[in-house]
């Protein structure tokens, strides 16, 4: 868990860091809800589990890289 923020006494924003050790670059998607989980899919995208319903993350998109997915029970919907 995140320790508390002693002056607003919040816990911080919830962020997904992306972290290249051979060169130290980083990157980093501050989300709206907290993570519960975290998914890799085949794709390379990440299927997030927040507190308000489940998301994918594109890491690589140049536009807006998470949106809330519907999710079904197929097998191949995480791919």
């Amino acid at each position: 868990m995140w320790p508390r923020n002693r002056c607003t006494d919040r816990w911080p924003r919830p962020v997904v860091h992306r972290y290249w050790p051979a060169d130290g670059r980083q990157q980093q998607w501050a989300l709206h809800a907290h993570i519960g989980s975290i998914a890799l899919c085949r794709s390379g995208r990440l299927l997030l589990a927040l507190e308000d319903d489940f998301h994918f993350l594109d890491p690589d998109s140049a536009g807006s890289p998470l949106w809330a997915c519907r999710c079904n029970t197929r097998a191949s919907a995480c791919a």
